[in-house]
């Protein structure tokens, strides 16, 4: 898929390869170089984003609460958190407008 920025213009692009057991893929630059490999287990409740460097850039959870954290077992609502202040750019690619090619 195509990764676009608020403007409509190309900033990216993500290929994935689904097993029985996870999702994996890369989500590249504009240029086509690597950047990013995705990798989630099939549940895909939780996972980290990083750079190929091994820089973590964001992180996704959800699923139950824990039951120390109240009395009834609730939902966690899903977040994704940003590990770091970003370039606008590195922002746009992580959570870009997708477009299926």
């Amino acid at each position: 898929m195509t990764i676009l920025d608020d403007q409509g213009g190309i900033i990216g692009s993500y290929q994935e390869n689904r097993s029985f057991v996870k999702v994996n893929g890369m989500i590249y630059k504009e240029d086509g170089t690597e950047w990013m490999p995705i990798e989630t287990p099939g549940s895909i409740n939780s996972f980290e984003i990083a750079t190929k460097d091994g820089e973590k850039i964001a992180s996704y959870q959800e699923g139950w609460m824990p039951l120390e954290w109240g009395n009834d077992s609730r939902l966690i609502h899903p977040y994704f958190l940003f590990h770091q202040m970003l370039l606008n750019v590195l922002k746009s690619l992580s959570l870009g407008s997708v477009q299926p090619r």
